[in-house]
């Protein structure tokens, strides 16, 4: 346990310090260069994408005992990289989550329920996971544990990230505030390095969680499973 401690306080600094270096590379880092790196199609992005896959091939492995909260983990993780790598929409007339694409898009009838079921489906699932993670984290107390320290910081990250990503647009939007370039260089840095991060503070996470630890109790640490 106390080397568990000890891992996660490495892993938080260090979270701290990456995600002060992708302001720094917000700042000071060439328009061109931060263009290509910090890109859909740019290093920080592929890599983040392969990590959510390292993570959900992880979550079935160290989880097999426990096959429905490992393969519900596993398909979150898949979900989330498949998204990364904009699967989300390449197959449809636009993104499956937007409502615009079900209301005023051309898209055949069969294509607009496929997509809505697909994205019911990880709307379900994300729902699920919400309700586990609440009754783990913080009805259970294993937030103050070293891995739910560690998977809590990463969940709380997810939604205030998300917030970066589309703040500028929707200032835009609702308001007619358009914020400066240099703030936009720096909130998409730190959005899609941070971002890249996660998926590897998660997979630290679940094997802090599922090391030295018998099947049960680690299906009930880690998945709820009793």
């Amino acid at each position: 346990m106390r080397n568990d401690r000890r891992t996660a306080t490495i892993l938080l600094v260090a979270l701290a310090i990456y995600t002060a270096a992708m302001v720094t590379l917000g700042v000071f880092l060439d328009a061109g260069v931060r263009s290509r790196i910090f890109a859909e199609s740019g290093p920080f992005e592929t890599a983040s994408e392969w990590f959510w896959f390292a993570l959900a091939v992880a979550c079935l492995w160290l989880l097999r005992a426990t096959p429905r909260g490992g393969i519900a983990l596993g398909l979150a993780a898949l979900l989330a990289g498949l998204r990364e790598a904009e699967m989300h929409k390449a197959l449809t007339a636009d993104s499956i989550f937007k409502t615009n694409y079900y209301l005023d898009s051309a898209a055949p009838l069969w294509e607009k329920a496929l997509g809505g079921a697909v994205a019911l489906g990880a709307i379900g699932l994300v729902v699920y996971l919400g309700v586990r993670a609440w009754r783990l984290l913080l009805r259970e107390g294993n937030w103050r544990t070293p891995w739910g320290l560690v998977v809590a910081v990463g969940a709380l990250a997810l939604p205030v990230l998300k917030v970066i990503d589309r703040a500028p647009a929707l200032l835009v939007q609702h308001f007619g505030l358009a914020l400066p370039a240099a703030i936009k260089d720096v909130m998409g840095s730190v959005e899609e390095g941070v971002e890249m991060a996660l998926p590897l503070l998660f997979l630290a996470a679940l094997r802090m969680a599922t090391a030295n630890q018998p099947a049960p109790a680690t299906r009930h640490a880690v998945t709820g499973d009793r």
